[in-house]
């Protein structure tokens, strides 16, 4: 076990969009020797979006105890910490729990944000095929249509490109999914020179205390091999012909569509009723219409009451 001085280093994060492949990424590299455990922390940055820092403690205490990504972890609160020490505490609890010097954290939504706590911090950014990121949104229910899907990879791209400007080149590296899985070594051989640790091949071994395999190319799923054109049509027609070819994925339709208001239209209705059809079948039509009451009314606790009741469905559903 490592002293609280070793402890206390700067971390890195996983950065990039839900349904990147960060899972993967982050249970490789905590099978390292050297590496924490890299669990999603998704209740930090969205709380300085136009500040600095948090004041009310107390309340972003309150919204933390309730947070089903807080509750899964193993983290106590010291009340007695201001926001930011808070934030940094729950990283240095993950180095004790786990007794390794080097931390991490898989952050996916406002990450541009993570500066503002943690200064020297390094970041991996993880990008995928934004077609395979917004279809992928689909199935987990996230979204009912592709078009909406494609927002979860648009923020992640806005954010990285924000954080890019507030951090030293040497601080930042991009890993795409599709060479993960296509040559995983070498990948992560890569990350683990960014973070200054030796490849070791028994982090490829997630299969032994997790439900994940190792990546594998031929399982990995692609647009290419399922989606329709016009599905694929829109999603890029959302991302748009600059930013895909920016970040490396050659748009594959020529022009693009331009998508009429009455068009956009339709996906709103398509993406409203395949939402709530997912909805009532995960958590039954009684707990859904709970939920759609419960967040028009002003009563908070039972609000509260009912958020803990879905959250514990979609708890049964993580892999």
């Amino acid at each position: 076990m490592q002293t609280d001085t070793q402890l206390k280093t700067e971390p890195f994060f996983i950065v990039g969009a839900a349904r990147s492949g960060t899972t993967l990424l982050r249970l490789i590299l905590g099978h390292h020797s050297e590496i924490c455990k890299c669990e999603e922390m998704e209740y930090i940055s969205p709380e300085l979006l136009g500040t600095e820092t948090v004041e009310d403690v107390s309340d972003y205490i309150h919204r933390l105890e309730l947070d089903r990504g807080f509750r899964l972890s193993e983290y106590s609160i010291n009340r007695d910490l201001p926001f930011k020490e808070m934030a940094r505490d729950f990283l240095h609890q993950r180095q004790k729990i786990d007794g390794k010097p080097i931390v991490g954290a898989t952050v996916h939504h406002h990450f541009e944000q993570l500066p503002k706590v943690w200064s020297n911090a390094k970041y991996i950014y993880l990008t995928r095929d934004p077609r395979d990121v917004a279809r992928s949104a689909v199935q987990m229910g996230w979204v009912g249509h592709p078009w909406h899907g494609a927002d979860f990879w648009l923020a992640a791209y806005s954010s990285w490109q924000t954080l890019k400007t507030m951090t030293d080149d040497t601080a930042c590296i991009e890993v795409r999914f599709e060479d993960l899985i296509s040559d995983a070594e070498a990948s992560v051989k890569r990350v683990c020179n960014f973070l200054n640790v030796n490849y070791e091949p028994t982090m490829m071994e997630i299969d032994r205390d997790t439900t994940y395999s190792p990546p594998d190319p031929t399982a990995a799923k692609s647009w290419r091999n399922s989606a329709d054109a016009e599905e694929i049509a829109l999603i890029e027609a959302r991302i748009g012909a600059a930013v895909l070819n920016d970040s490396g994925y050659t748009p594959s339709i020529d022009p693009q569509i331009q998508v009429t208001a009455a068009k956009k239209l339709k996906i709103l209705y398509q993406d409203l009723t395949n939402r709530v059809r997912f909805r009532i079948n995960r958590y039954g039509f009684p707990l859904w219409l709970q939920g759609v009451v419960s967040r028009r009314t002003p009563f908070r606790s039972y609000r509260e009451r009912i958020q803990v009741a879905i959250d514990a469905v979609d708890n049964m559903h993580l892999k």
